[in-house]
């Protein structure tokens, strides 16, 4: 973008901006009312070559296997019948002045649990196994009073107080043998869950431990701060974290999530605020066309929404005209 109006419009007006996240946040939050609410936690790298763009660092990337120029960004989302809904989204390794503290991916995420505090008391939290440490999980619990689902690396050390096991994780699941494995079947896949009540090096009290395997022989252990979960209950709720990486895939490559080229913070900040109202309209509109069994296309969508933002700058005489073109592709009844 160019020094327009809109460049101007997109780095300045911060409380026009703060309002309009509180009032993105504050619409989600609202489709839960006294539902228990699961939230799920995770981390994407957006690959830059400019380091003149904000919140820039070296980053390794796990796929490439090589450190890269990357912006790291943490989102927050919530999870309403399998579609992901993002509250909040903020860029990780910030590098501030000498007097300011670099905030980590933990830091970020524990604060933001203490500033919403009274919204999420009683939700469940999903986290890989970088958010499954001692400092993330005892907040969530006995600071908010949440409930904690994750993966674990299995080089924690592990007590058994049944069978006296003390060692690696990564022991513990060796030694398992095959009967000590249920079968069950979730979405038609067949897979074998062996779940414990264990103690869990720095963790200080005791956890579920559920270890899962499918057919193909590939395993992942999960660990709930919920002892009165079932295995299968732990596994088919970690499996909604899923969700949150079919909604990275979609903001990158369908609402030009990292394509932004302003070099203010706060123009970069403000761009991701567009990108989850545009996100939030295609998810808004694919629920309603699914809820009616059509089969529309996703750029059909895109043209619908197009042809309602066209509203905006129509004139008195177009918007009736609009209206009726929107009633007609979708058969949404709209009374002006």
């Amino acid at each position: 973008l160019s020094h327009t109006t809109l460049t101007r419009f997109m780095n300045g007006h911060e409380e026009f901006w703060s309002e309009l996240d509180k009032e993105i946040m504050t619409w989600i939050l609202e489709q839960f009312n006294s539902k228990p609410m699961i939230l799920v936690v995770d981390d994407t790298q957006l690959p830059r070559k400019s380091k003149k763009i904000p919140f820039v660092t070296k980053a390794y990337d796990h796929c490439e296997n090589k450190f890269q120029n990357a912006q790291v960004v943490l989102t927050i989302g919530s999870i309403s019948n399998g579609t992901f809904l993002p509250l909040e989204m903020l860029f990780s390794n910030v590098k501030g002045t000498s007097s300011e503290q670099q905030l980590t991916k933990n830091d970020q995420l524990i604060q933001w649990l203490k500033d919403n505090a009274k919204q999420i008391r009683g939700s469940t939290l999903l986290g890989d196994s970088w958010f499954t440490h001692s400092y993330v999980v005892e907040s969530a619990v006995k600071w908010y009073g949440m409930k904690f689902i994750g993966s674990i690396r299995r080089s924690y050390i592990c007590r058994d107080a049944k069978t006296g096991f003390i060692g690696k994780i990564s022991k513990y699941v060796e030694g398992l043998s095959e009967s000590e494995f249920e079968y069950f079947e979730i979405n038609g896949e067949k897979i074998y869950v062996h779940e414990e009540i264990v103690e869990i090096q720095d963790f200080r009290s005791p956890m579920k431990m559920v270890v899962c395997k499918n057919e193909s022989g590939k395993e992942i252990v999960l660990v709930s701060t919920d002892i009165s979960m079932s295995g299968i209950e732990i596994v088919s709720t970690y499996l909604e974290r899923w969700d949150i990486e079919t909604y990275f895939k979609s903001a990158k490559q369908e609402f030009n999530l990292g394509k932004c080229k302003l070099r203010a913070e706060s123009g970069q900040r403000h761009w991701m605020i567009l990108m989850k109202i545009a996100y939030l309209i295609f998810k808004e509109h694919m629920v309603y066309l699914e809820k009616r069994k059509r089969m529309v296309t996703k750029q059909d969508v895109f043209n619908l929404i197009d042809n309602a933002l066209s509203c905006l700058s129509s004139t008195l005489n177009n918007v009736r005209g609009n209206y009726d073109l929107l009633e007609k592709d979708f058969e949404i009844g709209v009374t002006i």
